[in-house]
């Protein structure tokens, strides 16, 4: 009975390795040395704040994936919480990412746009947006000349995630690092 119950537990544990709960930096370092793990897989923090998260596959398939809280500003958040699932797409870099926002049943939830660049050392998030034109000009050209508009550039700069670990190999097109 002892040879059967060994071996079931530890292919329980196998089975369930992505299914653990990883609330801490320490859990998901160990998690990233010890499972063989794919492109956007890792620990990232965010751009914008001191909050890190991590991205482990949900099941044992590929393409889904489920990023959560290592720790946060926000105290809302807590650690081992899941803030977002991504799932594949035909491009290899590009992923759907469904962000949960909100608490508990209140939770809303909003998809959006997630690429990997910078050879897998970012994560760009773009967020939907929603844009009304209306061209009064045609009638009143003269009138329309009066206003002017002003476009900030720093709203051009993208959102999203800086890998922190694994860090992804250069290959062959890496700086070379002279001693």
């Amino acid at each position: 009975m002892k040879t059967l119950l060994c071996p079931s537990i530890l292919l329980l544990t196998l089975t369930n390795a992505a299914a653990q709960e990883i609330c801490d930096i320490d859990a998901a370092r160990r998690y990233c040395d010890s499972n063989p793990i794919e492109r956007v897989e890792g620990i990232w923090q965010l751009t914008g704040d001191d909050s890190r998260t991590v991205m482990i596959r949900r099941t044992a398939g590929r393409g889904n994936y489920v990023m959560t809280s290592l720790n946060c500003d926000d105290a809302r958040i807590l650690p081992g919480d899941t803030l977002a699932t991504l799932t594949f797409t035909p491009d290899p870099t590009r992923f759907r990412l469904r962000m949960k926002l909100g608490p508990g049943i209140a939770a809303v939830s909003q998809t959006c746009a997630a690429t990997l660049v910078d050879g897998d050392r970012g994560l760009t998030v773009e967020k939907p947006g929603f844009r009304f034109s209306l061209s009064p000009r045609l009638m009143f050209s003269e009138f329309w000349r009066l206003f002017f508009y002003y476009d900030n550039p720093a709203r051009r700069i993208p959102s999203g995630m800086i890998r922190l670990y694994p860090q992804p190999d250069r290959g062959a097109d890496s700086e070379m690092i002279y001693l």
